[in-house]
């Protein structure tokens, strides 16, 4: 793993403690966590720059704030985190595993190629990985089903709902944006397997009447529900312009969820609440 932080020297005093703030953040979070962290000084003094192993995360300019610093390096974390999670991390990982039958079943029937992008892929949408053993049982349980990385992530999803949805949730209540029926059958439609063939300008609705519905509110993002056959696709559709929405689904809802709907997403007006 290796994390380099660029910062301008009026950001670099507020580096320590704003990498041990989001460091404790992700610990209690689940996500999978930094262990290596380079700090390079920028000739720029009003400039913070994240890249993680070459690929720059974002930029951070303007008068320094811990709080300003901690928000940015959580969310280019919680972005790019799973850029850094190796093979050799995954390895370490099942080396650790107090349950050696277990690991011994995964490494014989598991390609270990799809067993990593399959957690990848759950650290790229802020699935807690912690709980390593439901995953790898979730793998094992789905594997002559489908070999399929994104799929065998939607059933792991599943099984690790209950770490993710109450982190969502306000007040005892989860709120969501919801899709339209007509919203819903269209996805349904263009949806065949992995992939979507919504035509661009229906995408191009979508994302339009789902920014106006996040707009609306105020200190909270709702995350977007949906049914389990459109989820991926949908969430593939949605982080081209909204990377930061959660997507869903409710076969995802841990059981004596209260959901209270927000807002949904109409084609004719665009959004109704």
């Amino acid at each position: 793993m290796e994390l380099i932080v660029q910062a301008g020297s009026d950001w670099l005093k507020l580096l320590p403690e704003a990498l041990e703030r989001v460091s404790q953040e992700l610990d209690r979070s689940g996500l999978w966590d930094m262990d290596e962290v380079q700090l390079e000084m920028s000739p720029q003094p009003d400039l913070v720059t994240l890249r993680l192993r070459r690929h720059v995360c974002g930029q951070l300019r303007g008068t320094p704030h811990l709080g300003d610093l901690c928000n940015f390096l959580l969310q280019s974390w919680k972005e790019c985190g799973y850029l850094g999670y190796s093979l050799e991390h995954l390895h370490a990982a099942l080396n650790d595993l107090d349950r050696p039958q277990l690991v011994h079943l995964v490494r014989k029937r598991v390609d270990p190629m799809i067993l990593w992008q399959t957690v990848r892929g759950l650290i790229q949408e802020c699935v807690p990985i912690c709980d390593l053993e439901t995953i790898l049982e979730t793998v094992l349980e789905n594997y002559a089903i489908t070999q399929n990385p994104e799929s065998l992530g939607e059933f792991a999803r599943q099984a690790l709902s209950r770490l993710f949805v109450p982190s969502l949730m306000q007040n005892g209540e989860l709120p969501v944006i919801v899709l339209a029926p007509e919203w819903q059958r269209e996805m349904e439609l263009s949806t065949t397997g992995r992939y979507l063939t919504l035509p661009a300008a229906s995408g191009s609705n979508l994302l339009r009447s789902l920014r106006k519905s996040l707009q609306s509110f105020s200190g909270s993002e709702p995350v977007l529900l949906c049914c389990g056959q459109i989820r991926p696709a949908l969430r593939k559709l949605v982080a081209r312009m909204l990377p930061h929405v959660r997507v869903i689904s409710y076969a995802e809802l841990p059981p004596r969820t209260t959901v209270r709907r927000v807002a949904t997403v109409s084609q004719s007006v665009g959004l109704s609440q």
